[in-house]
C-alpha cells in the first residue's frame, strides 16, 4: 500500500542504517560518520520522528533509538 510507504532521502536512509547498526549511537557520532553538521543531524532526526519512523526511548545517557517496524520506506 503506497499510502503507508514513506519516502526518505539517501542521507536519511544512511542515518537509519547507522541507527539500526547501533541503537545507542549519539547525534555527535551520526554527525561524524555522515560528515554532516549536528544541526543537519537534528533536522533529519526531527523529520524521521515526525514521520513516525524513529523514536528515542530513555534518558540521553542510557536511552536508545527505536525504529518503527510497521513503516515501509522508499529511498528517493
Amino acid at each position: 500500500n503506497d499510502a503507508q510507504t514513506l519516502v526518505v532521502s539517501v542521507r536519511q536512509n544512511d542515518l537509519l542504517k547507522l541507527i539500526k547498526a547501533n541503537k545507542k549511537i549519539t547525534r555527535a557520532e551520526l554527525s561524524e560518520k555522515l560528515s554532516i553538521s549536528k544541526k543537519t543531524v537534528e533536522r533529519e532526526i526531527k523529520y524521521l520522528k515526525e514521520q513516525g519512523i524513529i523514536n528515542y526511548k530513555g534518558s540521553a545517557r542510557t536511552g536508545e533509538w527505536i525504529i518503527s517496524k510497521n513503516r515501509s520506506i522508499k529511498v528517493k
